[in-house]
């Protein structure tokens, strides 16, 4: 175990660091994150004259772990925040946590439940105060595990969307907008989650394709022998139908309109038939039951037709008093029981399997209802003019543009959204009723009017100081509604006024695309509203991380990727036990294969900036992000590069006579390797930072690996171990490390503070120095191309030696025979760096072809621009010749077989795929065999 880095004593003057041999993820980047937590280390200043720029961390919920999906939004927005504080700005990235209403409650009666607990036989004080409890615990390993990701948040302003100040602005908000008549209570249709007990938004329900079954059921015609079939595939719900109904189109009907049919199961209520455009005419036999009560699209055709609702569920999802004989009936029990009775009176005519969408709860998979309820609405119409207003003006610009249609389709599409949760965990309405006045154990059937005779809004709890005199309503609200309050909660309690003028509105919003409606319109609207301005002046949508193939990552099939996994490692042990845990059968073996042919040995450590930089490199603009691990390990191997390079550098460099930023000074001394490689450096740094700039992260760090790997390492570098005594040199790669480490910073935070701390002649830290800027005069179109066709010549020489296999020990002169005299001082001045990177001790070069001897027995190797000859120590040809025998025999045989599997029967009934796929494998065969026998050709030549 080496330490990370060693001082050391230089001379009397310099006290530096040496870097340890190995990078060491495991014990670097605790050091620093130690670090970087310190108090204040990424604190913004109100007083400063900086520029600012700041974003607002979307928080996640207090109910569990950090996911993949975390990890990018923490990474993409770290990048974002270090690079613009790197350009000088005065930054400020507020964190948070939000209190996840329906998820955070959910799982604490499930806890409670195990112990045989109800949250009713606790009472809500007591249930609360666990909740916040469990909350407490959970934060406590959801924010380490924030900063162990590297985030250079500003903790000191750390935020909970349930804290005192928070839940301030929240009611000052309800209060306003009540009073202004933008928020309702009103009987509305709404989703019913029975498992939760509350209502729940739209866009909280999943519409699953299941297999149903379409039952045809015969309703008699009242005062007629005739009958008329609907098709339903809820008969559970026969009970609350007020109608049937058909198109007005159906002529073979529409003599039954103005007449009634009898209930099927009650001769004594009668359905009056009536048409509507809304009926689908070629939907099962083009007739449908009316149930208003628990159907959209019924209830819709209800108030159009002025309807009776009858509502036939309770709240648990039992049928109620309405449904008589039926009632106190589990629903499912009661469709069997349905069905019979429909049976027996040989009402059924006929029935078949159809896929059908069931609504399901998103947030714990259970069955939705619609029942009409009285709920707290907030109109939204204008609001969301407002907010498309923002965007459609360019006050807002979404990035990538093509969001900007899908916004304007919310906008213009919105119903006002139904802000009331039956829970206990939120944020309480701030309602209040005065005793006197109604039965506070009855406030659901409350009328509009006595609602509106006795009800105060007001951001004091009247209940609590008056106790015996009013009583607060029930219901929280949505926790979308106070996370939509996000960009004015966080700016106007957590900053004093200076800064809220400062940092409101905020610079960019980082989120997923895929609360581009639950979170970012809501966030608009009532930004906008609030504050006559948009809380944002930029809107970035990340692309949803998906598994390797491509698959939504989900918790119930189990293909979910621990983030941590792939920067600590685990053992494929490890991995086995949480895919046991966690997936299905058949997902768990398909991804522990994966693991197993791609890591026997387990994930390796990538480390977070490994991980990070990884996965920098997979966002781009398209639609979704693979996951791939391999991937991220291979990026791993990239850092791994930095710290060798570094080490290299340090080492040999005397920092006393070290002038790296005056390198434009010895312009004129500079040879064409040093004018290449500075030439490249400005065309990585303006790449860089467009790109980051245009939120490109794949394209800015891809750039940076491009640069520094496959131009400085694999050429200047190795070249400067010809020449480090000269002072010039070392002034370069002393520069290309400084500015590689500040355009690294914002992806790998850890290992670029690392390197940086064993220079002596930078500042402090390096996330406190600046962005290098793009030099003009730096550039060098034609030294690019001169030193390319340098490049080409040794590409060339190292391809033929490896098509030839041609050993260092085999390898004798080199003759370059140039087309153009013109090019020929600058390429014998490069004979030593040829000669070098080619390990050929003897390199000639001649300014024209009239030298060439075809005659001679060389490998040539023909360009526009040269020819060149290769000649080799032929002592070894009968071992070489031997070798490549036996390649050919195998080759040989592979091609036999592939050529025997190709015949017309294998032709005539393969898939197309698989046939190209052999094709192309026995052409390649073939050119590998073309190959060997010129090599073998040549050897005895």
């Amino acid at each position: 175990m080496y330490p990370l880095s060693t001082k050391i004593k230089k001379n009397q003057d310099i006290l530096y660091f040496m870097l340890s041999p190995k990078y060491d993820t495991k014990t670097l980047e605790p050091k620093w994150n130690k670090i970087f937590q310190a108090p204040f280390f990424f604190s913004s200043s109100n007083t400063s004259v900086k520029k600012k720029y700041s974003i607002l961390m979307p928080p996640p919920n207090a109910t569990g772990i950090l996911h993949s999906g975390h990890a990018l939004f923490i990474t993409i927005q770290d990048i974002l925040i270090r690079f613009n504080r790197l350009k000088g700005f005065n930054t400020i990235w507020t964190p948070g946590i939000d209190h996840a209403g329906i998820a955070t409650q959910n799982i604490i009666e499930k806890n409670l439940h195990k112990n045989g607990i109800t949250k009713e036989s606790l009472g809500r004080s007591l249930f609360i105060k666990k909740t916040y409890d469990w909350v407490h615990a959970k934060t406590s390993f959801i924010l380490p595990q924030m900063r162990n990701l590297g985030a250079s948040a500003n903790w000191d302003k750390i935020r909970f969307t349930l804290d005192h100040a928070y839940a301030a602005t929240v009611s000052s908000a309800f209060v306003s907008l009540w009073n202004n008549h933008l928020i309702y209570r009103g009987e509305r249709l709404v989703n019913w989650d029975s498992l939760s007990q509350t209502a729940i938004s739209d866009e909280e329900v999943s519409h699953d394709p299941q297999q149903g079954t379409l039952f045809y059921i015969s309703y008699k015609i009242h005062n007629s022998s005739e009958h008329i079939t609907v098709a339903t595939t809820r008969p559970e719900t026969i009970p609350g139908d007020t109608a049937i109904a058909i198109h007005p189109s159906n002529t073979h009907l529409s003599h039954l309109l103005g007449k009634y049919a009898i209930h099927p199961l009650w001769e004594n209520r009668l359905l009056p038939i009536i048409a509507d455009n809304y009926v689908d005419p070629k939907f099962g036999s083009g007739v449908i039951k009316i149930t208003p009560a628990h159907d959209l699209l019924d209830f819709e055709i209800a108030e159009r037709h002025n309807l009776q609702k009858i509502t036939i569920f309770t709240q648990t999802g039992m049928l109620n008093s309405n449904c008589l004989e039926y009632s106190n009936l589990d629903k499912n029990i009661a469709r069997n029981i349905i069905l019979q009775k429909l049976q027996s009176l040989k009402l059924i005519k006929k029935n078949h399997s159809i896929l059908h969408n069931v609504r399901i709860s998103s947030r714990n998979g259970s069955p939705i209802e619609l029942l009409i309820s009285k709920q707290f609405f907030l109109k939204t119409k204008d609001l969301a003019i407002n907010a498309l207003n923002t965007v459609l003006n360019n006050e807002i610009k979404i990035i990538p543009s093509r969001w900007k249609k899908v916004f304007e389709h919310f906008m213009t599409n919105i119903q006002d959204w139904c802000i009331s949760r039956q829970l206990w965990w939120g944020h309480r309405i701030p309602i209040y009723y005065k005793l006197e006045d109604i039965n506070p154990n009855n406030l659901e059937n409350l009328s509009d009017s006595k609602i509106l005779s006795i009800a105060t809004a007001s951001t004091e709890n009247l209940e609590k100081k008056y106790p015996l005199e009013y009583r607060q309503e029930t219901d929280v609200l949505d926790t979308w509604f106070s996370s939509a309050l996000w960009p004015i909660s966080t700016i106007s309690y957590s900053l004093s006024l200076e800064e809220i003028l400062q940092y409101y509105p905020t610079s960019v919003l980082e989120t997923g695309s895929d609360i581009l409606f639950f979170w970012v319109a809501r966030m608009i609207m009532l930004g906008t509203y609030f504050t006559k301005k948009p809380p944002f002046s930029t809107i970035f949508l990340h692309n949803i991380i998906r598994d390797a193939y491509g698959k939504k990552i989900s918790k119930s099939i189990g293909n979910a990727i621990d983030p941590f996994d792939i920067i600590n490692g685990n053992s494929l042990k490890n991995i086995q036990l949480k895919l046991q845990t966690n997936s299905t059968i058949d997902e768990s073996n398909k991804i522990l294969t994966e693991y197993q042919n791609q890591f026997p040995n387990g994930i390796p450590a990538c480390g977070v900036d490994g991980f990070r930089f990884g996965l920098s490199t997979l966002c781009d603009k398209g639609n979704s992000i693979k996951l791939n691990i391999h991937h991220i390990v291979k990026h791993k191997a990239f850092l791994n590069k930095i710290w060798n390079a570094s080490r290299y550098i340090l080492c040999n460099l005397n920092f006393q006579n070290i002038s790296p930023l005056y390198i434009h000074e010895a312009h004129s001394r500079l040879s064409i390797e040093d004018l290449f490689i500075l030439s490249k450096l400005q065309h990585c740094i303006k790449k860089v930072n467009k790109n980051i700039s245009n939120f490109q992260f794949s394209k800015a760090a891809l750039a940076l690996q491009k640069f520094f790997w496959h131009e400085f390492c694999d050429w200047y570098l190795e070249i400067s171990k010809l020449k480090l005594s000269n002072m010039t040199t070392k002034n370069i790669l002393l520069k290309i490390l400084i500015d590689t480490l500040k355009l690294l910073h914002p992806f790998c935070p850890f290992i670029t503070e690392e390197i940086w701390e064993t220079i002596p002649i930078t500042v402090s830290y390096c996330s406190s120095s600046y962005i290098p800027q793009f030099n003009k005069k730096l550039l060098n179109p034609n030294a690019e191309k001169m030193f390319a066709l340098i490049q080409n010549i040794i590409s060339s020489i190292r391809y033929t030696c490896h098509s030839y296999n041609i050993q260092t020990i085999d390898k004798k002169n080199i003759n370059i025979y140039l087309t153009q005299s013109l090019n020929y001082d600058l390429i014998n001045s490069c004979k030593p760096i040829i000669s070098h990177l080619t390990s050929f001790s003897n390199v000639n070069i001649y300014p024209n072809l009239n030298s060439l001897d075809v005659k001679t027995p060389f490998i040539k190797n023909s360009n526009i621009d040269y020819t060149i000859e290769i000649q080799i120590d032929k002592s070894n040809i009968p071992f070489e010749q031997t070798q490549l025998s036996r390649q050919i025999k195998k080759i040989n045989n592979e091609i036999s077989f592939l050529s025997n599997t190709l015949n017309e029967t294998f032709l005539s009934k393969a898939p197309i795929s698989i046939i190209n796929k052999k094709k192309e494998k026995l052409n390649k065969l073939i050119y590998e065999k073309n190959i060997i026998l010129s090599k073998k050709t040549f050897l005895t030549t």
